[in-house]
C-alpha cells in the first residue's frame, strides 16, 4: 500500500506550497504577531511543518513581497510578521508590537471613492497606525 501525498498548499504538505501554507496557517493562530524564531518554534511545536529556520525567514520575505504579511519592526528593531487581515485595521505599538484592532468604515468609504474618482478599481489597501501602548507609556 502507498501513502497519498498531500496536495501542494494543503494541511500536512511538504515542499514549497505546504511550508507558505503551514506559516500563514501559524501566524494566523497569533493575531498580535510573531518574530521568525517564535514562528519557527511554534511550527515545530505544534507538529506542523519540519522547516528550517532559514526557510522561515525565505517564506516570510516572499510574504512579504506580495503583501500577504505585514512587517511590524519594534524599537529594538526585531520585525514581527503578521498575516495582512482585509478589511481590518490596528493600532500597532512600535515598542513591544501590540496590535490592537479597530475599524473605520469612514476610512473605508473614502478610499473606495478616491478610487472612483480617478477609474480605478480592484482597490487594495492596508492601513496601520504606529504609536506607543499605554502599557509601553507607563
Amino acid at each position: 500500500m502507498v501513502a497519498e501525498r498531500p496536495a501542494a498548499g494543503a494541511p500536512g504538505a511538504s515542499g514549497p506550497g505546504g511550508n507558505r501554507a503551514a506559516v500563514l496557517a501559524e501566524l494566523g493562530r497569533h493575531e498580535s504577531g510573531l518574530d521568525a524564531r517564535r514562528l519557527h518554534a511554534a511550527l515545530w511545536d505544534s507538529g506542523g511543518a519540519r522547516i528550517s529556520l532559514t526557510t522561515v525567514y525565505r517564506i516570510l520575505r516572499r510574504l512579504a513581497d506580495e503583501d500577504l504579511v505585514t512587517v511590524i519592526r519594534t524599537e529594538s528593531g526585531d520585525p514581527l510578521y503578521r498575516p495582512v487581515a482585509i478589511g481590518r485595521y490596528f493600532l500597532l505599538c512600535r515598542v513591544c508590537g501590540r496590535a490592537e484592532p479597530f475599524t473605520a468604515p469612514e476610512v473605508e468609504h473614502r478610499l473606495r471613492r478616491i478610487a472612483r474618482e480617478h477609474g480605478f478599481g480592484e482597490l487594495r489597501y492596508r492601513l496601520g497606525l504606529h504609536g506607543v501602548c499605554p502599557r509601553c507609556a507607563a
